[in-house]
């Protein structure tokens, strides 16, 4: 994601427009299960920072993942304590959805690590209505 032409493409798509609330949302950290988690930290921390400072992006939205089985249970729980200590910790992460925690047993995996369109779509709305919350809301 890092480099010159992510962010002047992300720059070119806000040109011309008048944005009130400037988000990135974050829905990753499956294929990291076997990071560490202080390198996991440390590296989002890095990108989101890299984001704030080049594009004017004010908060990451964590959509925080899911456990999609139990073989990974562990390792994958250290992303998920990671992502949420973060939101608890820095004022620009903010948790938008937690919902992926129930996917696998509501049936909405399509594969050990990917949802089905109807997971994303429900996971979609409940973030869409926690972060217009925030937004208007500052909470």
């Amino acid at each position: 994601f890092r480099g010159a032409g992510a962010y002047s493409g992300y720059n070119r798509c806000v040109n011309g427009y008048t944005i009130r609330n400037n988000y990135m949302f974050w829905l990753q950290g499956e294929s990291d299960r076997s990071m560490a988690p202080e390198t996991y930290r440390s590296n989002l921390i890095a990108i989101v920072k890299e984001m704030i400072e080049k594009t004017g992006v004010t908060n990451c939205m964590m959509l925080r993942v899911g456990q999609s089985d139990t073989s990974t249970a562990t390792t994958k729980n250290n992303i998920i304590e990671v992502q949420t200590e973060l939101c608890q910790t820095y004022t620009e992460f903010v948790m938008a959805s937690t919902l992926t925690a129930g996917f696998p047993d509501d049936g909405l995996m399509k594969d050990t690590w990917h949802y089905t369109q109807e997971g994303y779509d429900i996971l979609g709305t409940d973030a869409g209505k926690n972060v217009a919350f925030y937004a208007n809301n500052g909470i």
